[in-house]
Order: structure tokens, then C-alpha cells, then sequence
């Protein structure tokens, strides 16, 4: 049960077009490599799942061309293992040059397991162009208006508590991102935001959303935006990409080497700077 914490701001002089912070929660055993450039797509960056059957996916990344895209699975029952996996979704996305809401809406007829998904790239105008599409609401895919959206286990900008909760400090943060560089605003998106380890329990909509699948004690866990102190699952890695004035891409992925996410030295850091190399789409 990922989230992710999303800015953009198209006005003029933006000093961030866009900022996005993520968590990627998922059993600690689960083979994955750190944040790199992709082995089959060299214009991509991004964490690599290692998982059999989906090699080669990732749930996060950003392409030399300026797109971006994440990917969060849905807090439901057991996955109905007659439909799609969705582990390379934002791997199809990125490689193309297509654009983010025909991507979007070419899964509509598709039988993929229940995900949330965000596609985004810099317009040929320099401009945050962001889609959004949930496979499980019933509603079409989208295009995002200028401002913040958090993307987790359940409805867009969703009602959880740790939602609401995550969702204040990023907007604060964002209040003081124009005083801040890429370092230091990295830095206080990482601790204050994502490592925050405050319980937000209990949670009735998230507890009714879960099925009655996890204990009490793990519940309780499950309601902060990081998650630690579950043995078996957690917050795996870290995420944040930064986009500034000059279509320069900061990506930055902490990855958990290990079972105990308080331990900060079991975390490798992998950073990536770059400005996009902005195409024209094809579009369908």
C-alpha cells in the first residue's frame, strides 16, 4: 500500500513545477533493485522490481524526455489472479512517446489488477501535463489541475487519516519550497514527510477498506505514512522528484538494504540530474 504526495504549479516564475514525494510499501523479502538507469530502457529511471513474472516493472519513474508516472495498488481483497498484472504499466507508459491521457484511457478495456495510476510529462510549452485513472472507481481517466493530490491505497485524495494527516506537512513544505534548493527541499520532504512514523489510529475507513485482512496491531502500523515495525511487510523505498524552472529533473530514491526501516544506515541513496529532453507526442 503505497502513497504518494503530489505538487505541480504551472504559473509563470514556478520555481518548482513539480514536486513528488512517495513511499513504495511491500514485503521486505521481495527482490528489487535500487533506484538506476533501466538495463532494456536507458531512457528511463527507475526502481526495478525483481519479482518473477514481472521482472522489469517498477511502481515509480521518470524518462529523459520529461515524463513521469506512479502507480499504487488498491487496499482490496486477495488479487484476482485471472486478471492483468500491472507491475510494467509505468514501464509502457514511460518508453513511448505517447501522450499521458491517451495512455490512460487505451487500460479502460483491460482486465488488470485494481491499481491508481499517474502519468504526467513537460508539454512541448514547458507546461506539467498530469493524468490520473483508477481502474476500480468506475470513473474515466483524467487530467489533474495545477495544485496538490495524494494517490494511496484508496480513492483520490482519499479520506484515510494518514492521508489528511501526510497531506498537511506536504502542504507546508510546499509553502516553503521556494526558499529552499533541490538538497535542501529533498532533504525535508525525506524526514519531515515520508519517514514520518505517527500512527493515525484507528482508522475506520481505512479498516473497513481492508476487509477485515489485517490485525489490530498491524493496523496500526498501517495508518502512518511510513510504515515500520511489521516484520513481514513496510515501507521498502522513498522517492522524490523534483522538476525546477529549467525542465531539470532531480530524482532521488532512498531503498531499504534490510528488515529494520529505523535503522537509517540500511538505506543506499541513489540521486539522478538531468534536463528533459522534451519531444512532441504521438498521440492516438
Amino acid at each position: 500500500m503505497c502513497i504518494v504526495f503530489l505538487h505541480f504549479n504551472n504559473d509563470m516564475g514556478a520555481k518548482y513545477k513539480l514536486i513528488m514525494a512517495a513511499n513504495r510499501d511491500e514485503y521486505l523479502s521481495r527482490p528489487t533493485k535500487s533506484a538506476d538507469i533501466h538495463p532494456d530502457f536507458p531512457n528511463i529511471i527507475c526502481g526495478i522490481d525483481m519479482k518473477s513474472g514481472v521482472e522489469g516493472g517498477t511502481w515509480l519513474g521518470v524518462s529523459k524526455s520529461g515524463k513521469f508516472s506512479a502507480l499504487t495498488n488498491v487496499m482490496a481483497r486477495s488479487p484476482d489472479p485471472s486478471k492483468l498484472r500491472k507491475g510494467k504499466l509505468v514501464i509502457d507508459y514511460l518508453k513511448d512517446e505517447v501522450d499521458p491521457l491517451d495512455y490512460l484511457k487505451s487500460l479502460q478495456d483491460k482486465t488488470h489488477r485494481e491499481f491508481n495510476m499517474l502519468a504526467g510529462k513537460i508539454d512541448s510549452c514547458g507546461k506539467i501535463c498530469l493524468g490520473y485513472y483508477s481502474n476500480w472507481d468506475g470513473k474515466s481517466p483524467m487530467l489533474l489541475t495545477d495544485g496538490t493530490n495524494v494517490v494511496a491505497g484508496t480513492a483520490l485524495n482519499g479520506n484515510w487519516r494518514k492521508i489528511k494527516h501526510g497531506r498537511k506537512t506536504f502542504d507546508d513544505i510546499i509553502g516553503k519550497s521556494a526558499s529552499m534548493n533541490v538538497g535542501d527541499l529533498t532533504n525535508c520532504l525525506l524526514e519531515s514527510l515520508l519517514s514520518d512514523t505517527t500512527s493515525l489510529y484507528p482508522d475506520e475507513l481505512l479498516e473497513e477498506q481492508c476487509y477485515g485482512t489485517f490485525s489490530d496491531t498491524v493496523l496500526e502500523k498501517y495508518c502512518s505514512v511510513m510504515i515500520s515495525g511489521i516484520t513481514l511487510c513496510g515501507t521498502r523505498s522513498q522517492t522524490i522528484v523534483l522538476i525546477d524552472e529549467n525542465n531539470q529533473i532531480h530524482f532521488t530514491e532512498m531503498s531499504l538494504n534490510g528488515y529494520d526501516a529505523a535503522d537509517r544506515t540500511a538505506w543506499s541513496k541513489s540521486s539522478y540530474s538531468f534536463t528533459a529532453m522534451i519531444t512532441e507526442p504521438n498521440s492516438s
